[in-house]
């Protein structure tokens, strides 16, 4: 049924204009959640989410695609967004990420949490230009990763350039 449900939610999707980004059927107290996360590399806004939950929630009555009571949640991934499977991170390709890496893959003393630019996706793992140079890991030794919004970026930079100057 997860194979059927998950390859309608995308074709329903791909047809709006968007991408599958995840989604996932929670249990709840009455009803399950039925939450879908959409990706468009233009951003996905508030009207476009309303949008494609109303044609979901129509498909998914019509092919009667999850059985019993459920709740319909659609949203984007946000700025800040985890990269979950190999996809995500061939769409962050030239962002800065957030890696933490699993201990088994750690040497003893060292971090386990890597930022920089994801420079390079591929069947063995991905490549980021980090501060330390140019770092390749494989997947096996990812742990956690999120994009770092570009927003907040700014906002360190500019909170360190403020508390610069207050010291002339």
């Amino acid at each position: 049924m997860s194979e059927d449900l998950e390859r309608l939610l995308a074709e329903e999707i791909r047809q709006a204009g968007f991408e599958l980004y995840s989604w996932q059927l929670r249990p709840g107290s009455r009803r399950r959640l039925l939450q879908v996360v959409l990706y468009a590399a233009g951003g996905v806004g508030l009207d476009d989410c309303a949008r494609v939950s109303r044609r979901l929630g129509a498909v998914l009555e019509a092919a009667d695609a999850v059985a019993g009571s459920y709740v319909l949640e659609v949203s984007s991934p946000g700025l800040d967004r985890s990269l979950l499977c190999p996809r995500h991170f061939e769409l962050a390709l030239g962002e800065r990420i957030r890696v933490t890496r699993v201990e088994a893959s750690l040497a003893a003393g060292e971090n386990p949490v890597i930022e920089g630019l994801l420079s390079a996706v591929d069947a063995e793992g991905i490549r980021l230009t980090a501060a330390a140079g140019e770092l390749a890991l494989p997947w096996a030794a990812i742990g956690r990763a999120r994009v770092l919004p570009a927003l907040a970026l700014r906002r360190e930079r500019a909170t360190t350039s403020t508390e610069e100057h207050d010291d002339d």
